[in-house]
């Protein structure tokens, strides 16, 4: 199990959508300002505490992270607890194009070539 502060989690999440302070403002109508306060666990800088937990669920909610956890932690004053998963980056690009596809175009053209018998329109109906 691995401990980091609110704002650590919340900047690493805004890296890995890879957007900036800036994308993250527009996309939050908060004041950059307040989010780098955010990111700085430094919540004193915020209006209140009502304001703090609407801008946690805010930028939670722009950077695709579980809002609870987030504010669960801000409200009992702890770090966000987490486990460490392992992830084979090279096999994980390999894996889809590995995948078999199924082609339905030669059976199309056949179908589209044969013309206006009912059972080849059926099949391309059901396939297209």
């Amino acid at each position: 199990m691995r401990k980091k502060t609110i704002g650590e989690v919340l900047r690493l999440a805004r890296i890995n959508q890879g957007l900036s302070l800036e994308d993250l403002q527009q996309k939050t109508d908060i004041q950059l300002d307040l989010l780098e306060a955010l990111e700085a666990d430094d919540f004193d800088k915020l209006p209140s505490s009502f304001y703090a937990k609407s801008f946690l669920r805010k930028y939670a909610w722009a950077v695709d992270l579980d809002e609870k956890i987030i504010l669960d932690a801000y409200e009992s004053g702890s770090m966000v607890t987490y486990d460490e998963v392992d992830v084979d980056e090279e096999n994980m690009g390999r894996r889809r194009s590995n995948r078999q596809r199924t082609s339905y175009l030669p059976l199309f053209y056949f179908c589209h070539i044969v013309g206006n018998h009912c059972l080849c329109n059926l099949l391309c109906l059901a396939i297209c």
